[in-house]
């Protein structure tokens, strides 16, 4: 008997092996070509560790992440939020190291990131005039008591050849931060009291589970957007890993029942490296209530890519939300149904980046639901 493959079956396997013997030649085209993916390792020898006595305790420590063998840092990028006068400020959420060889220019550069915050935006690089970064120096803000905390604020790095740059922001200490304002930022917490967990059985296992986030109190989740990688950016890097991550945006149901929405508050757990947000897809009203997640199972040699997509069920009628993901895969079972009003809360099981071995990002999620 002959097996009828479609021609997006077919695709998909012309793909999947391409990407294998990509993947298989990776760790020598991705240092000598300058190709921006370069293989990274979490397990490089290192000669010291360099360590600042004034930063807060406040969360966890994440994964290391090394530059590539025989790459250095040269330059860095910070994601930092912008002031908010009357609500929450966090500064300084997250650094890129931007790693080059001492034979090639700053356009040949990898890019390396820990764990980073959830607001903010990306900074231009700042590039030593030559050499690499050997040093750095940490702007902190101490606690404030009843008032709005940011820690972090701005980081000085000097270079090889000691000369020094900053990359200078404004930090004001927040009066009115814990308050809350139209369109301004929303108080967080993880700790918010959960009525049910909703779960789905046809996720893969690639990855760990990172820390919940919740809506803030008294907020629900209404609309979703999904961070994907389409077929070309799947293309120009040598892996496809589809679906990367969610983010859920919630609505206080007393300030607002029916879209549009325009005062909402946007949490996300752990999300992939690649891809782009789409936009925000929204229940015309009601809250997100149960999910069902699109998965493409264990491929072996081919190029695997886990969670594909996503849907929602709406509350209060029978609107369905199918996230914009890839179609590899096949759709599971739904969800229980929320007992309570509706999701609150999320949490993403992500394989961290594997270099020059198969990369899936987003596998599995959970989601909370609260009364």
């Amino acid at each position: 008997m002959h097996q009828y493959f479609s021609p997006s079956v077919a695709m998909h396997r012309f793909i999947s092996v391409t990407f294998s013997l990509l993947v298989f030649i990776g760790l020598q085209a991705g240092v000598q070509t300058g190709g921006r993916r370069f293989e990274r390792s979490i397990e490089r020898h290192f000669v010291s560790l360099l360590t600042v006595r004034n930063g807060m305790d406040w969360g966890s420590w994440a994964q290391r992440e090394f530059c590539p063998s025989g790459t250095y840092a040269a330059g860095f990028s910070l994601m930092v939020e912008d002031l908010h006068i009357f609500s929450d400020n966090t500064a300084l959420n997250g650094i890129r190291l931007h790693c080059t060889s001492l034979f090639k220019g700053s356009e040949h550069d990898s890019v390396i990131q820990s764990n980073v915050g959830s607001w903010g935006q990306w900074t231009k690089i700042k590039w030593c005039p030559s050499g690499f970064l050997k040093a750095f120096q940490l702007r902190v803000e101490s606690p404030q008591g009843i008032k709005d905390d940011t820690a972090a604020n701005n980081i000085s790095r000097r270079h090889k050849d000691d000369s020094q740059t900053m990359y200078k922001l404004i930090s004001l200490l927040a009066v009115f931060g814990p308050y809350v304002i139209a369109g301004g930022r929303f108080e967080r917490t993880i700790s918010r009291p959960f009525r049910s967990l909703l779960r789905v059985h046809n996720g893969m296992r690639w990855g760990s589970w990172a820390q919940k986030e919740m809506c803030p109190t008294g907020m629900y989740a209404t609309g979703f957007s999904l961070k994907v990688a389409d077929m070309w950016e799947s293309l120009l890097v040598g892996d496809n890993t589809a679906l990367n991550g969610i983010r859920l945006h919630c609505i206080n149901p007393s300030k607002s029942s029916s879209g549009p929405y325009e005062d909402y508050a946007t949490v996300q757990s752990d999300v992939g490296s690649w891809g782009k947000w789409s936009d925000i897809k929204w229940c015309s009203s009601g809250f997100l209530t149960t999910f069902q997640l699109r998965v493409e199972p264990y491929k072996g040699i081919m190029d695997d890519t886990a969670a594909n997509n996503i849907r929602f069920n709406c509350s209060g009628n029978t609107e369905m939300l199918q996230g914009s993901g890839m179609s590899w895969g096949e759709w599971g079972e739904w969800s229980e149904t929320c007992g309570g009003k509706g999701i609150c809360g999320i949490e993403t099981m992500v394989e961290q980046p594997q270099g020059v071995g198969d990369d899936t990002a987003l596998n599995d999620m959970r989601m909370y639901c609260c009364d």
